[in-house]
């Protein structure tokens, strides 16, 4: 897949993950730290915006047909297949733009795009973050079996954005929910991507 976004982006967003990851480091109040993070990553999810659009209208013209499940389940094994990797800066994370030129994430910033896209295409996906853990994944809001939750009304299912697993799989050792910060990021928004006609 061939997609473009707006130049500069890269740099700019990588210049904001630096900055709100230098306000996170900020926070010396452990009861605050769960307000923190969700700020952290909801600031960099804001600032994806439009940046992904024309990659995720070719996602959605690929997947037309498929079942809300097909979709999720397409999209994780495709990111999965990236190369692990992160940065070398302050934040560690890479911009969502950059993970997808250079098809190298880490499972947060994986589980950013992830997200991003499929809340783009009308499927509510949340982020996981755990200090205990040291590890991010990403919750899809979907009706089917497997490792999950309910989360403001909806049932969640996990994805693991840097293991080959299924949709709904979780490491045993990381099943602990109350070890998680989940973070909503703005759900579908109300004018949810059509394909061209």
């Amino acid at each position: 897949m061939e997609w473009s976004w707006t130049g500069g982006r890269e740099e700019a967003s990588q210049l904001l993950i630096e900055r709100e990851a230098s306000i996170l480091s900020s926070y010396r109040d452990p009861s605050l730290f769960g307000e923190a993070w969700k700020r952290y990553y909801q600031m960099i999810y804001r600032d994806t915006g439009t940046d992904l659009e024309d990659l995720t209208v070719q996602i959605m013209t690929l997947l037309e047909g498929r079942s809300d499940t097909e979709k999720a389940e397409t999209l994780l094994s495709w990111l999965q297949d990236f190369e692990y990797g992160s940065t070398e800066l302050f934040s560690d994370l890479l911009a969502p733009v950059s993970v997808l030129k250079t098809g190298t994430g880490d499972c947060d910033s994986l589980g950013l795009v992830y997200c991003h896209i499929l809340n783009r295409i009308g499927i509510p996906a949340i982020l996981m973050v755990s200090s205990e853990y040291s590890h991010a994944m990403a919750a899809v809001g979907l009706e089917r079996e497997g490792a999950g939750f309910i989360f403001e009304n909806r049932r969640y299912v996990v994805a693991e954005m840097t293991k080959k697993v299924d949709l709904g799989m979780i490491s045993r050792e990381m099943a602990d929910m109350d070890k998680w910060i989940l973070i909503p990021l703005g759900g579908p928004p109300a004018g949810n991507l059509s394909l061209p006609e």
